[in-house]
């Protein structure tokens, strides 16, 4: 068990210096010139590499530490292409980003099958794919047909993914599990009417055949019990989302009536399936999913029928006539009465939405006292594992509301007695073990809230954030020496998302935070590597991959550096010998997902209302002319543009023209590489205020590169 502590420590102090690389990147900090930053970001890169191999040989009985850095190199080299844009201010974000890291982290994932690599590559590829179609710097309006091509070439391509990691040679649920939920997510979007007038239908049709068919499969050809869940969950979001889009077409007394009428038969049709299956003594995981996806659909219409109704019929009805009718048609019965359990529970749901709305809208003190009274009785009650969460967060959503509101408490103490009320109920209910798994992490929640709240004060908030996470960091521990699996998942999922969200956490400098991970990463390792030393007993010699595969490698790491000083290059190339070029512009100020703060551009030479006049498809390569204001020295569009090589009029070239290149976003805008400018963090809005001119340098192939900002 020891060396699973030790594996958490290497885990921290690896997953801290990383934080601390990435966050020192993203800070744009001023005191290192642009070239000592490329080489800094090239050094780590192998740094991390070397240390993969010694530790090969050094600690041979810990093959995940060498596993872990070399993981870490390639993770260095994403970083250092960031910086890369970020020094020579490419476009925030660029797509090409994440597919050129894609590849190293492919190749490492074929020949290494490590289970990191091939999650790296999943997301990589994904948020490549996501840029592609939503740049940061720029919009771009594709048409209904080129959505449906790209969403369909999505879908083909993690339908592969799902098929290939599904296979022994290849075995990855990492992989599997989050393309099958994309693979649904997407097809879903495909069935919204309103964004694909044309296509709707047939999506729908598509989606409602291959959710049946993957349900059968999953239940009786392949039984699989994950993949038979996600179905059915998909499923119901499914046909929750067509219930909203039908409501938005025809809502009225006779859709709400229909809609009861579609809940009543729903939970009879359940009940009616419930006795078959279990007559066929059919597994209690296909009853259980039954029951829960019937419920959860059923609870959502049937409230907003019934309310609706209600409204329609006695439209002077006040909110307590509703709470009342929750209280005791509904919420009652669902909890003494011996009902199947489809019936139970939507009864049980639906009044416990309709109470709690009530009760929020109309602000009457004693009706949110009377809800939280029945909402604990029917959590000692009922000890159904999915009410009891349900119940568990309604009683914590009602309390925090009546904290806040009828006692006027601020959000820091309502945080504060909420964590304090389910940290001390994780404690005392041990024999719930899952209210109390939801109080753990309903207290964990609490606690990362108060770390974020800006109106405690610096102090305070620090006093939280090192609060928080010394307690999560032990708790892991803890829970690993005890073999508490879910508060391990938990505590590990919070410290994780910690570390992360303080990337956008503005109380403190990146440069800061990035100085405080570094020195705390450093102790991890430092403790862990005291304690791993002092350990008596023998640990088994595992080789690991990274020596085996070191000549690989090693060429990898070679493209990488190649690539790395390839685009350094040719921007200091371009920055040397380009045309200096003024243009006016107007900025706003974002912050990137890898490279911290920046200002998007907008110039004038961006929107050119001649293109309009032309058919150009997406992406497409356009050069546009340039003529220099003799009085104001800008350079403004000459009314002159080349598509594939051909003028739209007789040009003859000008001693100061220049000839800049772009590439067309379907709405008679330009795009050409320079709308990001990056800032040292926190100086965004005096660029926003201040900068009215952009210095561009383009080179003889009409690339540009943009090299500063300016007043005047």
């Amino acid at each position: 068990m020891r060396l699973k502590f030790i594996q958490i420590g290497y885990l921290f102090g690896v997953s801290l210096l990383l934080a601390s690389i990435f966050y020192f990147f993203a800070s744009n900090w001023q005191g290192f010139e642009r070239l000592t930053k490329v080489g800094l970001s090239i050094s780590i890169t192998i740094l991390f590499f070397i240390t993969s191999l010694l530790l090969t040989k050094v600690i041979k009985t810990q093959s995940f530490l060498s596993h872990w850095s070399y993981f870490a190199s390639v993770i260095s080299f994403g970083l250092g292409l960031a910086l890369i844009g970020q020094l020579y201010n490419s476009h925030a974000d660029y797509y090409m980003l994440f597919f050129i890291w894609l590849i190293p982290s492919v190749v490492a994932s074929v020949f290494t099958k490590y289970q990191p690599f091939y999650l790296l590559s999943y997301i990589l590829l994904h948020i490549g794919i996501y840029f592609y179609l939503n740049p940061s710097s720029y919009h771009i309006n594709w048409t209904e047909t080129q959505l449906l091509i790209i969403i369909l070439v999505i879908i083909l391509l993690n339908s592969l993914l799902f098929i290939v990691t599904g296979q022994k040679y290849l075995k990855s649920a990492v992989i599997q599990y989050p393309s099958i939920i994309l693979i649904h997510i997407l097809f879903i979007a495909l069935t919204n009417s309103d964004a694909f007038p044309t296509y709707g239908f047939w999506m729908n049709v598509g989606y409602v055949l291959f959710a049946i068919g993957g349900l059968y499969y999953y239940l009786k050809l392949k039984p699989h019990k994950p993949l038979m869940i996600l179905f059915s969950m998909a499923g119901a979001a499914f046909v929750l989302v067509k219930g909203f889009e039908l409501m938005s077409y025809f809502f009225g007394d006779l859709f709400l009536f229909l809609l009861l009428l579609f809940v009543i038969v729903l939970v009879f049709a359940s009940v009616k399936l419930l006795q078959f299956f279990k007559k066929q003594q059919m597994h209690t995981v296909v009853r259980t999913v039954l029951v829960g996806t019937v419920t959860f659909v059923a609870t959502v219409f049937a409230t907003i029928s019934v309310v609706g109704l209600i409204m329609t019929f006695f439209q002077d009805i006040p909110f307590w006539g509703l709470f009342i009718f929750a209280i005791f048609a509904l919420i009652i019965p669902g909890i003494f009465g011996r009902w199947e359990a489809t019936v139970k529970y939507t009864l049980l749901c639906t009044g416990y939405a309709i109470a709690f709305g009530s009760s929020i809208f109309e602000d009457v003190f004693i009706w949110k006292i009377i809800f939280l009274i029945v909402v604990v009785f029917g959590w000692v009650v009922i000890k159904v594992k999915g009410l009891q969460v349900i119940q568990f967060l309604l009683v914590n959503l009602v309390f925090g509301i009546i904290l806040g509101e009828s006692f006027d408490l601020s959000i820091e103490l309502v945080m504060l007695i909420l964590l304090l009320c389910n940290a001390s109920l994780y404690v005392l209910l041990t024999t719930r073990r899952v209210s109390q798994a939801t109080a753990l992490t309903l207290a964990f929640c609490y606690f990362i809230t108060l770390t974020v709240i800006p109106e405690v004060g610096y102090f305070v908030s620090l006093i939280y954030n090192i609060s928080f996470f010394i307690i999560v960091t032990a708790f892991v521990l803890v829970a690993r020496k005890r073999q508490w699996q879910y508060e391990l998942i938990i505590s590990l999922v919070f410290w994780f998302l910690f570390i992360g969200y303080k990337y956008y956490d503005l109380a403190w400098m990146l440069i800061h935070k990035s100085l405080l991970f570094f020195i705390v990463g450093i102790l991890f390792i430092v403790v862990t590597r005291f304690f791993e030393r002092r350990k008596k007993e023998k640990a088994e010699i595992k080789p690991g991959f990274v020596w085996p595969l070191r000549y690989l490698l090693i060429v990898l790491l070679l493209f990488q550096l190649g690539y790395m000083g390839f685009a350094a290059f040719s921007a200091e190339a371009l920055l040397q010998n380009g045309v200096t070029i003024k243009l006016k512009l107007a900025p706003i100020d974002p912050r990137s997902l890898l490279q911290g703060d920046y200002v998007r551009l907008n110039y004038d030479i961006s929107t050119i209302e001649d293109l309009q006049h032309i058919e150009l498809h997406h992406n497409q390569l356009v050069e546009i002319v340039l003529q220099k204001n003799k009085v104001t020295g800008i350079y403004q569009y000459a009314n002159v543009y080349s598509v594939n090589g051909s003028f739209n009029t007789t040009y003859t070239a000008q001693p100061d023209d220049v000839i800049i290149t772009g590439r067309y976003d379907g709405w008679n805008n330009v795009y050409y590489g320079i709308e990001t400018y990056f800032v040292p963090e926190g100086t965004g809005l005096d660029v926003q205020e201040n900068a009215n001119y952009a210095i561009v340098k383009v080179g003889e192939n009409g690339n540009a590169i943009l090299q500063g900002l300016t007043e005047n």
